[in-house]
């Protein structure tokens, strides 16, 4: 979830507040997104673009903001040649005159002005958006990530930071990316013995950094101007505390999809970098004998030539975990609110409650999000599967099935 005060929250799960309280701040200018001699636009926003998000679609790479411009005081921007400049869409509330506590829904470039007597367009980009055009290795001279196995989080981080040109600092100080969630995938990778190798021969930054996330069973995402991460691991008891997600939250009918359903993942691993060819010729294969019963054979096979497991070992474990995580397919919940949907994020986990459909605060993780700020209208994607729920546990004084203390009231 992102980081809201208190006061944020509050205001989101409050249903009485008025129209006046809700801001849009959008500012301009600077030599970068945060950059000085800025100034704000919010008394004279025209229109604002829908953002949209999901793992398809994990950063926002375009924005584009009507200014109001009917007395011609604007001229200056499209006169001036006021492109390159920074832009930042904030959302939220307005404690006390001449106060804010927002979430900033983007941060980019000016790229394009158009302008007219009425209002003046403002084409930006967004602040990851090279990533989706900066390419690494040229043909037929790749880069190479072979000589060791790498922790995915690892291989990442020197991709993103070597060939993407993102902030080195590793703490939570990092402008681009979420240190602290970064941590905890490489910690969770390191934990099930995930590692993993790569080849970037022409391949679009952001392209190549999805597929590492696909093969190493992560998220990458942008959120509040940075990016984060999401590994999917299963959830201590003690610290699982999703948040409730009723229909006190969404004012619309619940819609549901059911799909992904596998029965047998084979995964290859080993591919040698420079013949271009797998080691052993033949994948790592997981099956769900009750789903192959239940649907038949539904096999998904991972094969990427830019990024692999480099052991058999890394690769069963991976495959045993998705034959047994996607066994039921994904249930898929479609949401339409307004603000209390507000401090909803990519990742977050949460307990999802829908009378219609009979589900009691069950298990669910946001995977899309849409939000207009102009209309307020907001849109969440839930998905659910096993893969984020809680396991047992071993060794542990209350939960674990080995420890002389296990409570089996747990």
């Amino acid at each position: 979830m992102p980081s809201v005060s208190s006061y944020f929250w509050d205001q989101c799960q409050n249903k009485t507040f008025g129209r006046d309280e809700i801001v849009r701040r959008v500012s301009y200018g600077g030599l970068g997104p945060t950059g000085a001699g800025s100034f704000y636009l919010d008394d004279r926003i025209h229109s604002l673009s829908r953002l949209t998000q999901n793992a398809q679609k994990p950063i926002f790479p375009d924005y584009r903001v009507g200014i109001s411009n009917r007395d011609l005081a604007m001229n200056h921007l499209v006169s001036s040649r006021w492109v390159g400049q920074g832009l930042t869409i904030e959302l939220g509330f307005m404690p006390a005159p001449n106060s804010y506590d927002t979430l900033v829904l983007f941060k980019g470039f000016g790229r394009e002005l158009q302008g007219d007597q009425v209002k003046i367009d403002i084409q930006a980009e967004g602040k990851f958006a090279h990533l989706t055009r900066d390419k690494v290795g040229a043909t037929n001279s790749p880069v190479i990530f072979a000589g060791s196995s790498w922790n995915p989080a690892d291989l990442f981080w020197t991709v993103a930071v070597s060939y993407g040109g993102l902030d080195s600092t590793a703490s939570i100080s990092n402008a681009d990316m979420d240190y602290a969630a970064w941590a905890d995938w490489k910690s969770g990778a390191a934990d099930f013995g995930i590692t993993v190798q790569g080849r970037l021969e022409n391949v679009e930054v952001l392209k190549w950094m999805q597929s590492l996330g696909e093969i190493s069973d992560a998220w990458i995402y942008e959120t509040q101007a940075r990016l984060s991460f999401q590994f999917f691991s299963p959830v201590h008891p003690e610290s699982f505390s999703p948040i409730l997600l009723t229909e006190a939250h969404y004012n619309h009918f619940a819609e549901v999809e059911i799909r992904d359903q596998v029965s047998q993942i084979e995964v290859f691993n080993r591919f040698d970098a420079v013949s271009k060819v797998w080691i052993p010729t033949s994948p790592v294969v997981a099956i769900n004998s009750a789903a192959a019963a239940a649907y038949g054979t539904l096999v998904k096979r991972y094969d990427n030539e830019m990024v692999w497991h480099s052991s058999s070992g890394s690769a069963a474990q991976f495959a045993e975990r998705k034959s047994r995580n996607f066994k039921a397919g994904i249930k898929l919940f479609t949401i339409t609110g307004e603000v209390p949907l507000w401090p909803f994020d990519l990742g977050d986990r949460v307990l999802f409650s829908c009378g219609s459909w009979g589900v009691n605060s069950s298990a669910y993780q946001v995977s899309g999000k849409t939000i207009n700020p102009k209309t307020r209208e907001t849109t969440l994607h839930l998905e659910g599967s096993e893969q984020w729920t809680s396991w047992f546990f071993l060794d542990d004084a209350v939960y674990g099935l080995l420890d002389q203390d296990y409570n089996p009231i747990y």
